[in-house]
């Protein structure tokens, strides 16, 4: 199971992905960067959950954040993890992304800008929840 320092470095790498995408205008970039948040947040929350069981995994861990953390963390992290599908599945805007935020989601620039901010949101929240 990750570390918190290893969910830490996932989201270092993906503000790297967010930065390269500035300076390039590269979109994949920011759907890398979208990706990685959501895994630092994932990681983090499995640790947290002491998840270890594989079978549905993603699903139990915002499960247990629900549980232990409340709503607004929960729907953070549910809209992140369908940005994540959108960036990693899509080459479109997934077009059942339930909880819209209030951008155009085909810009991911905005969509990595949502992202951090959630991501880092959650990570704090997490990081007051003992395991």
């Amino acid at each position: 199971m990750a570390t918190d320092e290893q969910a830490d470095e996932v989201f270092k790498i993906a503000e790297m992905l967010a930065q390269h995408g500035t300076d390039s205008g590269s979109e994949t970039a920011y759907r890398s960067a979208v990706s990685r948040g959501y895994y630092s947040v994932f990681l983090a929350g499995r640790r947290r959950a002491n998840i270890s069981n594989p079978n549905d995994v993603h699903s139990a861990v915002i499960s247990a954040c629900h549980r232990k953390l409340g709503y607004v963390v929960t729907g953070k992290f549910r809209m992140l993890k369908e940005l994540r599908v959108a960036a990693d599945y899509f080459v479109d805007p997934a077009p059942n992304i339930d909880a819209k935020p209030s951008h155009d989601l085909a810009d991911w620039r905005e969509n990595w800008n949502y992202a951090q901010a959630s991501a880092t949101h959650i990570r704090k929240k997490l990081k007051e929840w003992m395991p």
